[in-house]
C-alpha cells in the first residue's frame, strides 16, 4: 500500500512538473508576443507618426504656396488698383484742367455772363471832351492791372471788340453808341483794381484834367457782367 501511495505521489509530482513547466513555458510565449506585439505597435506608431510628419509639412508647403500665390495676386491687383486710380486721376485731373480753360475761353470770348468782385467806374464827360481812344485806355489800364471781364455801358469789352468815334464825335462800341456817364464795371482784385486806376500820373488824373470830367471808383463786391 505504501509503494502505491508512493508511485501516486511521484505521478502527482511530476503532473504538477508539467503542469509548472507548461505555465512556464506559456508565460515565455506570452512575454514573447507581448514583446513582439509591442515592438511592431511601436514600428508602426512610429512609421504613422513619420508618414503624419510628411504630410503635415506637405500640407504647409502647400499652404505656404498658396499664400504666397495669395499675396502675390493681391500685390498684382493693389498695383492694378492703385494704376487705374492713378489713371483716373490724371484723367480727371485732364478733363478738369480743359474745362476751366474752356471756361476761360469762354470768358475771353464773352460767350457767358460773369459774377464776382471788383470796382465800378462812373466817367463824367459834361462837354463831351472824350473820345473813343480815352475810354480805350482806361480799359487796358484795368486790363493791366489784372481785370478779368470789363463792360462799358453793359457792352461787354472782348479782343473783337472795335472803339470807333461817329460823324459827330460820338463814342461808338461794338456799333453802339456810348454816351455819358460811362460806367465801367471791371471783374477782378477790388483792391488792386481801384488803386490801378487811382494812381499817380495814371488814367484817372489824366482824364479829369479835363474841364467837366469826373471820374468816381466804387469797390463791389458782387457785380454782374453780362455776355457779350
Amino acid at each position: 500500500m505504501k509503494d502505491i501511495f508512493h508511485l501516486h505521489d511521484v505521478y502527482d509530482r511530476l503532473q504538477l512538473r508539467r503542469m509548472q513547466v507548461a505555465i512556464a513555458i506559456i508565460c515565455v510565449i506570452i512575454g514573447m508576443l507581448l514583446v513582439t506585439q509591442l515592438q511592431i505597435q511601436g514600428s508602426i506608431s512610429e512609421k504613422l507618426q513619420q508618414e503624419s510628419k510628411q504630410d503635415l509639412g506637405e500640407i504647409i508647403r502647400d499652404l505656404d504656396i498658396e499664400v504666397r500665390a495669395l499675396q502675390g495676386e493681391e500685390r498684382d491687383l493693389r498695383m492694378r488698383l492703385l494704376k487705374y486710380q492713378n489713371a483716373a486721376e490724371n484723367q480727371q485731373s485732364i478733363l478738369n484742367e480743359a474745362a476751366h480753360n474752356l471756361e476761360n475761353l469762354k470768358i475771353f470770348a464773352g460767350l457767358i455772363g460773369v459774377k464776382g468782385e471788383g470796382v465800378k467806374v462812373i466817367i463824367g464827360d459834361e462837354y463831351r471832351f472824350l473820345n473813343c481812344y480815352d475810354l480805350m485806355d482806361v480799359a487796358n489800364e484795368l486790363k493791366a492791372g489784372g481785370a478779368e471781364v470789363i463792360s462799358i455801358n453793359e457792352i461787354r469789352i472782348t479782343a473783337k471788340t472795335s472803339f470807333v468815334n461817329d460823324s459827330e464825335g460820338q463814342v461808338v462800341i461794338n456799333g453802339r453808341k456810348v454816351t455819358s456817364p460811362f460806367t465801367i464795371k471791371t471783374i477782378g482784385d477790388s483792391e488792386t483794381l481801384s488803386q490801378v486806376v487811382g494812381l499817380l500820373g495814371g488814367i484817372q488824373h489824366a482824364l479829369t484834367s479835363y474841364e467837366g470830367v469826373t471820374f468816381e471808383v466804387t469797390k463791389m463786391e458782387n457785380l454782374e457782367i453780362p455776355q457779350a
